[in-house]
């Protein structure tokens, strides 16, 4: 099955190229141009991942990664010629999983979605639907919380799947590129 990726980038031009070039290596694009079109988009579920500018026409990347978060998991990778540190964090700290900067090479963004996807198909293999509990750390995947001796975590998304993907493998080694 080939891996399904959302593209919403407004260049047209990058956004054909781009989708050309994923297309060439093995995935089904699907794309948008604006905000609003491509969060109905991933609302449909029809993807495995999501490539979103930040910088859209109609409503912001940010904006529209907020919403995906309020009831999707599907990892997005932030595609965006704002690169300065400040955009970097608050795109992290919104949930974004990874964050590529313009001009981005091709070939590295499709290493970056393939690591993505690898990340994601493992996190899988363990059974993180049903609620855990590792000591005094409960899990609680359905609401994306994770509780300390009852008291809720505040975590940022990032933070939660890092923590969710060592408790779920306590015991074993955990590579970054796993």
């Amino acid at each position: 099955m080939q891996n399904r990726v959302l593209l919403v980038e407004d260049d047209d031009e990058l956004r054909q190229l781009l989708a050309r070039y994923l297309t060439n290596q093995g995935f089904t694009v699907r794309e948008a141009a604006n905000g609003r079109d491509g969060l109905a988009l991933a609302m449909g579920q029809d993807c495995d991942v999501v490539v979103l500018d930040i910088m859209l026409p109609d409503i912001s990347g940010l904006e529209v990664l907020r919403e995906l978060r309020a009831s999707t998991h599907i990892p997005v990778a932030l595609l965006t010629a704002r690169g300065d540190e400040t955009d970097r964090i608050v795109g992290f700290e919104v949930g974004a999983d990874d964050y590529i900067p313009k001009p981005c090479n091709p070939r590295e963004l499709v290493a970056r979605l393939q690591a993505l996807l690898r990340r994601i198909a493992w996190d899988q293999k363990a059974d993180v639907s049903a609620t855990r509990e590792y000591g005094d750390l409960r899990v609680e995947p359905d609401q994306r919380r994770i509780f300390q001796q009852g008291a809720a975590l505040d975590l940022t998304a990032t933070e939660y799947e890092i923590l969710n993907v060592l408790l779920a493998h306590a015991g074993s080694v955990v590579r970054k590129t796993d």
